[in-house]
């Protein structure tokens, strides 16, 4: 579960150009859940390769990165099913 405090930083650490949503954050918390994961962060903006964010899921000694359009933090399921069977299909 995302605390209050990790949901306060992860707004402010969203970027000046564009705050997390409500529908991301609750994502977020989604995919923390559905992965046990210890950590999940995400930068939004900044990038010029065709992708709105960088999501960073924090599980054990290991990092699993995401590239993800903007829209995609939205379709919260979507996503968490994706980073789920990723993450599933990356361990030993």
């Amino acid at each position: 579960m995302i605390t209050a405090d990790e949901m306060k930083e992860l707004k402010e650490r969203s970027g000046t150009k564009q705050l997390c949503t409500d529908y991301t954050l609750d994502t977020l918390r989604k995919i923390k859940e559905a992965v046990n994961a210890d950590r999940v962060r995400i930068e939004i903006g900044g990038r010029d390769d065709g992708f709105d964010a960088e999501l960073c899921v924090f599980k054990g000694d290991r990092v699993y990165p995401f590239l993800v359009d903007r829209s995609d933090l939205d379709a919260s399921m979507y996503l968490v099913d994706f980073v789920k069977e990723s993450i599933e299909s990356m361990m030993p």
